[in-house]
């Protein structure tokens, strides 16, 4: 392969490992951080492997799970009391008295 063959070669690859990581692949990255442990790679692709590897790596990790012990709850607003609310001045139901017409 010539010279510029290989250029062109290694420039594909790292255009594809870019994309992996652009595109958030995280399918890619037991391949990626295999590439990236490989000693016959220049060192500027070993460098672009082992990113890409660090952001995939960053997409795939779940989220922990927060710690609610150590939340205050002192900013929290107060529960509402139900018994609060003034009901003298909502309408009140329709009744019927025993000769079916409406009170």
């Amino acid at each position: 392969m010539s010279r510029d063959g290989r250029k062109h070669a290694s420039n594909a690859f790292l255009n594809a490992v870019w994309a992996l990581g652009e595109f958030g692949a995280v399918e890619g990255l037991e391949l990626v951080e295999a590439l990236a442990e490989r000693d016959d790679l220049p060192l500027a692709v070993k460098e672009e492997l082992q990113q890409v590897a660090e952001k995939l790596r960053l997409l795939s990790t779940p989220p922990s799970v927060p710690d609610f012990s150590a939340m205050s709850i002192q900013n929290l607003p107060t529960l509402p009391n139900p018994t609060a609310v003034p009901i003298d001045s909502l309408p009140r139901p329709a009744i019927k008295d025993p000769s079916g017409k409406n009170l």
